[in-house]
């Protein structure tokens, strides 16, 4: 299930379905980062705000085009750039996206920047991640 991407509607009613994917899973959770369209006006005005907060554009996003990012596509998925935002990261139920249909996978090198921006933003969010999870992120980052 880790790195399986998800059309979603956190609330189901103001926003479209968007991609979700699944970063950690643990027993019955599971960590989920949402995708947003780059350029969108209201990710740029969250990102600048961020930004005014101290926050790093790297800890908070992660820019990626999912037409090559996303892998092994349903045919309904159209890939297209899209902000993962990190920052907006949370826990939900595995089950919740166990049973939704699978739009495709995120690639390994997708995987890889999205979890060194959670890991720099870790520290920044007590409670976030516990050191467990972030062993585990540690995991699939290539030694330098």
């Amino acid at each position: 299930m880790r790195g399986n991407v998800y059309l979603h509607s956190v609330d189901g009613e103001t926003i479209e379905p968007h991609p979700h994917v699944v970063v950690i899973v643990i027993g019955k959770e599971c960590l989920v980062v949402p995708a947003y369209t780059t350029g969108k006006h209201m990710i740029t005005e969250k990102i600048t705000a961020l930004k005014q907060l101290g926050y790093r554009e790297d800890q908070v996003c992660v820019h990626l085009d999912n037409s090559i990012h996303v892998e092994n596509c349903a045919k309904w998925f159209k890939g297209h750039p899209a902000c993962w935002f990190t920052y907006y990261c949370y826990w939900a139920a595995k089950r919740d996206f166990e049973l939704m249909d699978c739009a495709g996978t995120m690639s390994k090198s997708g995987m890889e920047h999205i979890a060194q921006a959670l890991l720099q933003l870790g520290p920044e969010r007590p409670g976030l991640l516990s050191e467990k999870h972030i062993q585990n992120i540690k995991r699939w980052i290539p030694s330098k």
